[in-house]
């Protein structure tokens, strides 16, 4: 149930899993941070918070960077930002190079996003780079959707500080290194479209057709192929 994405019935049967065997979690080490991830999807925050601190102290060492992101999560749903941030820094510390210090190091920034109101402030703006740029992805998701993940994380903070070059450049690595049946590759897409608009909308305005003439001719062979909407097209 969990792989279908039916978190209501996943925890239902986890529930009774263990109300049937208490000590299930001798044998199934990561039931906890299972209970917690349907617990999170569903919006219970409490209770995942719950679900994930017994994985933490119950479960399987290995799975530990996971569930603390997941406590982190259900911190920062629960309105608890500085501690989440500081469940995310114990992520980076515990597991280095992992997969989930990645997710961990994304939360964060997000964190900090969050509580710009309106236009993002330089200090922020530095904050949040200095954050992605310190990011290392593992070798096997090099080509992975972490990994375009994260550049499209990149190129949204150069989008919504205006700095559209590099906005740009991180939409088309984001785009480059995914397939079109991926999920990530048509968020990519999306997010490129809005930018893109955005961007011309401005050029044109100023009168700038040099400058929409030249990031049409910039990107004509790459992802501009694949944006069909008229406003950009015309």
């Amino acid at each position: 149930y969990l792989g279908l994405n039916d978190h209501r019935r996943a925890l239902e049967n986890l529930q009774q899993a263990l109300r049937l065997k208490p000590d299930l979690a001798a044998s199934e080490p990561d039931i906890h941070g299972r209970l917690g991830e349907a617990a999170l999807k569903l919006g219970d925050y409490a209770a995942a918070l719950d679900y994930y601190l017994k994985a933490i102290n119950l479960g399987d060492p290995k799975l530990q960077g996971d569930n603390l992101v997941g406590l982190g999560d259900s911190l920062y749903n629960l309105g608890q930002t500085s501690r989440a941030n500081l469940i995310y820094a114990e992520v980076e510390r515990i597991a280095p190079g992992s997969g989930s210090t990645v997710i961990a190091k994304l939360r964060e920034a997000r964190a900090l996003l969050d509580a710009e109101n309106g236009e993002l402030s330089d200090v922020t703006f530095e904050q949040v780079r200095k954050i992605y740029d310190s990011i290392e992805i593992p070798p096997e998701e090099m080509s992975g959707p972490i990994s375009a993940l994260v550049q499209i994380r990149k190129a949204q903070l150069y989008a919504r500080h205006q700095n559209w070059d590099e906005a740009f450049e991180a939409y088309y690595r984001a785009w480059s290194q995914t397939r079109k049946d991926n999920p990530v590759h048509n968020y990519a897409m999306a997010e490129a479209q809005t930018s893109m608009l955005k961007r011309l909308r401005e050029l044109d305005r100023a009168g700038d057709y040099e400058g929409i003439t030249a990031l049409y001719e910039r990107y004509s062979l790459s992802f501009l192929k694949e944006i069909q909407d008229p406003a950009i097209l015309f």
